[in-house]
């Protein structure tokens, strides 16, 4: 298992950049995959990890969350991995890790970096062995986030499973079926819905959660209604800047019209029914 950082452990060593799914080069022209990459890039943001494989044993019982914590722009050896999370955040331009590291102005052209990869939470393997990798981890307060917590300790008991090795020995090459069927299912789909509107009713449980999960993941706006919502697990909080929520019973004009008079989140100007 790999914690943040880790990865750039043992930089001269393809074995761990490759076992691990990525490499977090200090200095222009370390080599990987058949290619020379510039040093890597990193930057502090606060942003919404975005949990994309439910039914992964490391994501049991998480739902998206927020973090202020530190993104890398490195190389990520997407085609070997089983995608876990994703980072929402904010555009923002990466610092050259070389210099900042050294304290010093850089010299020549400007530094350039292909595009960073939002991928931050993946499963793999090394081998025969099952590996996960967890990009958060820079500081006191990630680590104190019961959901970060939570990952770890699922990660932690998953790769030491009886399940896990079984699953890297039948999936020792990143081509076989096995990993390719999971990776398909679990894939993140764009459906082009980012800052569409949308009103899902019955939202606080089974198919209806399920559609105001994956509605939320494609980036959509949500008016989220249920009539007793105190009886399943709340709505996440990370949904709550582009959300409505309301316990109510769209089925009488009653609760229908304490929907639209329902306050409008500030990050959703113009929200009309």
């Amino acid at each position: 298992m790999f914690l943040h950082h880790a990865l750039a452990g043992w930089p001269a060593w393809p074995g761990v950049g490759g076992g691990a799914g990525r490499a977090l080069p200090l200095r222009a022209g370390v080599a990987a995959r058949g290619g020379h990459w510039p040093d890597s890039g990193f930057r502090y943001a606060r942003y919404t990890v975005r949990v994309c494989a439910f039914d992964h044993p490391v994501c049991a019982g998480v739902d998206d969350f927020e973090l202020n914590d530190e993104l890398y722009c490195c190389p990520v050896f997407s085609s070997d991995v089983v995608p876990l999370l994703r980072a929402d955040a904010p555009s923002r331009a990466f610092r050259e890790t070389y210099h900042e590291v050294l304290g010093t102005p850089r010299s020549g052209p400007a530094w350039e970096h292909p595009a960073a990869s939002d991928l931050i939470g993946w499963a793999k393997t090394a081998g025969r062995s099952p590996v996960v990798y967890l990009q958060p981890g820079d500081g006191p307060d990630t680590f104190a986030h019961p959901a970060y917590r939570r990952l770890v300790g699922n990660a932690l008991e998953w790769v030491s499973s009886g399940s896990a090795r079984e699953w890297a020995c039948a999936a020792s090459h990143p081509s076989s079926p096995a990993v390719i069927g999971f990776r398909e299912r679990n894939q993140v789909m764009d459906l082009q819905l980012t800052g569409r509107k949308a009103l899902v009713t019955g939202a606080s449980r089974c198919i209806g959660r399920a559609i105001a999960v994956e509605l939320a993941r494609e980036g959509c706006d949500l008016a989220l209604c249920a009539a007793a919502p105190s009886r399943s697990k709340p709505w996440p909080r990370s949904w709550a800047a582009r959300s409505i929520t309301q316990a109510l019973d769209v089925s009488d004009e009653q609760g229908r019209g304490r929907l639209r008079r329902a306050p409008r989140p500030s990050s959703c100007p113009g929200w009309t029914w």
